[in-house]
């Protein structure tokens, strides 16, 4: 299958990646999914504002050949819409890098759309916001029906509802059909996540860890972790257990509730006045994605970097000018004076508190 060579090609984890269960081809997500009792053509319309605006056809099909090196995108698409949308969440994993060196400057600012399209097509990525709402703006020109559902973190990640924007693609393998396109987290997915199971997913093998999905209701999805079990853990409302294993919650997709997006260029201005809305934006510059076809996080001084088995190498960065040469030598995408400004505005705001 086309889509199976091109991930293949692209990625140096082809199994480590992959989900247990794997859901790839069209035979297989028609004769074992376990259906869920509702139609995603229920699920509300995006009412909000049209993405269409952001990128005209023809620089969509350039992005896709130039930025995403996707040869021939029209050609895919026409073929089969789902191979196309594995390539474009592949691809842009591994093109664009998680990090909030975008946001820091004298303080945090949101970037308005059109830098965030200049940033994309620069391969700088950014967090949710950048990344989803373009890859939408993208499939949206290319004929997919996308939208972006609303998700929110555990509150001792913040106290602020739905600072996270998800993407959604429907009606892409048979009528009815939802997949979670998942390139803007800090968790290496480099596949569309089919939300047809009834109440919990497969298990997905990714580089840094395993990832599973439950259902609380049709419309709220929450992608999960494993934990150990430890005392009390069962009452914990964002613990699932499954097989004798527990699962945390990380994020929980609202499916029926899209937001406007002017709600999170919003959100994007509080955090300029009120950075604590989310506490580890600002403590540290992080930079998460593809170097060299390997997962490698820069965290603050932290420095690691995943091997083709999936092992990570681990080292601390003693020295400003480390944490610079370091992102340099493997995100090159990032300016010295960018790095400096990012990591100046992280020491900034925490001398102020």
């Amino acid at each position: 299958m086309l889509s199976r060579v091109l991930f293949q090609r692209h990625l140096a984890y082809p199994l480590l990646a992959r989900p247990q269960v794997s859901f790839l081809s069209r035979e297989i997500e028609e004769s074992t999914i376990m259906r869920c009792p509702f139609n995603s053509s229920s699920l509300q319309s995006p009412e909000y504002e049209n993405s269409h605006g952001l990128v005209t056809k023809e620089e969509a099909v350039e992005y896709l050949k130039t930025v995403l090196e996707i040869p021939e995108p029209v050609t895919m698409r026409e073929q089969n819409a789902y191979d196309l949308l594995c390539e474009v969440q592949r691809r842009t994993r591994l093109t664009q890098p998680f990090n909030n060196v975008i946001y820091l400057q004298e303080g945090i600012k949101g970037p308005s759309q059109q830098e965030n399209k200049d940033i994309m097509k620069k391969k700088q990525g950014g967090g949710c916001l950048c990344i989803n709402s373009f890859t939408r703006a993208v499939l949206e020109v290319m004929g997919y029906e996308v939208y972006n559902p609303g998700a929110s973190f555990p509150k001792e990640r913040t106290s602020l509802y739905e600072t996270h924007l998800g993407l959604v693609a429907k009606n892409v393998t048979h009528e009815g059909s939802l997949h979670l396109v998942e390139p803007g987290t800090v968790r290496p997915i480099v596949e569309p996540i089919p939300l047809d199971f009834h109440r919990v997913s497969p298990i997905y093998r990714l580089i840094t860890s395993q990832v599973r999905l439950f259902k609380d209701c049709p419309t709220v999805v929450k992608l999960c972790t494993p934990v150990v079990v430890q005392s009390g853990l069962r009452e914990d409302a964002n613990i699932y257990m499954e097989e004798g294993q527990a699962w945390r919650a990380l994020i929980t997709y609202h499916l029926n509730q899209p937001p406007s997006l002017e709600t999170y260029y919003k959100i994007s201005a509080m955090l300029s006045s009120n950075p604590e809305i989310l506490p580890g934006l600002m403590h540290g510059v992080f930079i998460m994605g593809f170097s060299g076809n390997l997962w490698t996080e820069i965290r603050g001084n932290t420095f690691i970097r995943y091997d083709k088995d999936g092992r990570n190498i681990y080292r601390k960065m003693e020295s400003d000018g480390e944490i610079i040469d370091t992102a340099r030598k493997y995100f090159p995408q990032y300016s010295e004076s960018d790095l400096k400004r990012a990591i100046d505005c992280c020491r900034n705001y925490k001398n102020s508190k």
